[in-house]
This record gives structure tokens, sequence and C-alpha cells, in this order.
């Protein structure tokens, strides 16, 4: 009889343990509206791409703020290398400690028209391994000339949400049918903010002729299409260089302005003059 109490007691600690892995999932709130949030993707900063790269990035609280039909979003905006006619994409939402920016793709036309948009449903997810952690992955191929943009964000509906994969202990020992081991498949739950990991390869590169002409299409006149600078997209980048200077970020001052003369805006650099000279008049 003196084993009952030991029972119950083991029978309560095995019901806690099962509870403990099944918490319910939190409402998290998207990101506020930083010095500017806007839905004109023409607005957006464009990281420039190399023709070959891999770029891993964290997306953090100083990362800028757009609005997308979810709701606010940080994210990272890229514009592929114009050398390239093909490039293949993958895009990845790296699962750290206990969370994942899971991510989402607007894939852009030259004139900042959505093309194609990949949900996080599209995404598959790869496991860790000795060189990779987990994460959400999505590979693709683009017409470079036909959609040089895309945008990386995340669904802001499903922060708090929570995936749970399998671990890779568990795993291992499935593919080698070896004793399952007693450990807990961990969770990850989606956040405003994370780590993102872009891969970049051109399958084939642009030809041209003596004159200029792209060969590979004969519609298009040059390899690089002809933007407009939009007033908001001046306006974002010079509020943001006078932040960041008035921050004592002159590193994040001098990319924006390096990122702002790439879209032929050099304003910029007499905005990033003024703001130091201000700054050092104070």
């Amino acid at each position: 009889m003196r084993a009952q109490p030991f029972l119950i007691s083991l029978c309560a600690l095995v019901l806690t343990a099962c509870s403990s892995t099944q918490s319910v999932d939190h409402k998290i709130d998207p990101p506020l509206c930083q010095l500017t949030c806007s839905s004109n993707f023409a607005a957006f900063p464009y990281i420039q791409l190399k023709e070959n790269e891999t770029i891993n990035l964290d997306i953090d609280g100083k990362s800028p703020v757009g609005q997308f039909t979810a709701g606010n979003s940080h994210f990272g905006a890229f514009r592929l290398n114009e050398r390239s006619a093909e490039s293949q994409v993958t895009i990845s939402g790296l699962m750290i400690n206990d969370s994942v920016f899971a991510p989402e793709v607007h894939i852009l036309t030259p004139d900042f028209q959505v093309a194609e948009t990949f949900t996080l449903d599209q995404f598959d997810i790869l496991p860790s391994d000795a060189f990779t952690r987990t994460r959400f992955v999505l590979r693709t191929n683009v017409d470079v000339a036909k959609t040089p943009y895309f945008i990386v964000y995340t669904d802001a509906s499903r922060l708090g949400e929570h995936i749970q994969v399998e671990h890779p202990a568990r795993r291992r020992a499935k593919e080698f049918g070896e004793v399952m081991p007693m450990v807990t498949d961990p969770r990850y739950i989606h956040q405003p903010t994370g780590k993102i990991e872009i891969q970049i390869k051109s399958l084939k590169l642009q030809s041209m002729n003596a004159l200029g002409t792209t060969l590979h299409n004969s519609q298009q006149g040059s390899t690089s299409p002809l933007v407009t600078v939009l007033p908001e997209t001046k306006q974002y980048f010079f509020s943001a260089i006078q932040q960041a200077v008035a921050n004592d970020d002159l590193d994040s001052a001098m990319a924006l302005v390096a990122e702002a003369s790439a879209l032929n805006i050099p304003e910029a650099r007499d905005v990033f003059i003024d703001a130091v000279r201000s700054t050092t008049l104070q």
C-alpha cells in the first residue's frame, strides 16, 4: 500500500510534464511605424545583391517597417544583380532558440508591382544538421529582367503562433533504427524579428551586343530598368539618415547614403553632411 502515494505522485508529475509542452499561443503585436511606414514598395530601401552570394541578415528593431496586407512587418528588400538573366533565389527563416521570423516573399516587377507572392505554407522545413540550423526554406528561379526585386517580411496575423518540429536526436534515431531518445520536440514562436538567410546563384548571365542591346530578350532595351524615384522614397532616406546621425549611428547613416545613391538620390549625401554639421554645432 505504501506504493500507492508514490504512484499517485508519479502520475501527477507525468501529467504536469505533458501539460507543460502544450503552452497556449500568446498574442504578439506587430511593430509600430518608425520614421515612415509605407505600403508603397517603391519607397522601400533595397539592398543591391551580387551575382552569387549568401547574406545572413538580422531582422531586428532597427530594420525598416512596411505595411502589408496582414499588417505591419519588419522587412528586408533586395534587388537582384542586373548582370544576371536568371537567378536561383533561396530564402530561409532560421529557427533559433525558441523563436523564428517566419518569412513570406513578394516578387516585384521593375515598377514595384507584385508579380508573385510566396506564403509561409509554400516554404519547406529543413531540419538541422552538423552545419545548419532548422529553418523554413524556399527556393525559386527568377527572371531578373521581369522581376528584379523581392521583399521578405512576415505575416503579422501569425505572430505568437508556434511550430513544433521533430528533435534532431529523434530524427537520427529513426534514420538508423536506434532506440528513441527521451527528448522533447522543440517549439518555435513566430516573432516580428529574427534572422533570415538569402542565397543567390546566377543561372544565366545577360548577353549584350556592341550597341548595349540585350540579346536574350529583344523586348528589353536595356539590362537595367529605368526607375523613377518617388518623393516618398527620397523623404524616407532623408529622414532615416537624419535620425541615424542624431542617434550617433554613423555606420547606418552612411549605409543609407550608399543605398540612396544606388537609387539615384544624390541629395542624400548633402542631407548626411548637413546632419553631421548640425550635430557637431549642438
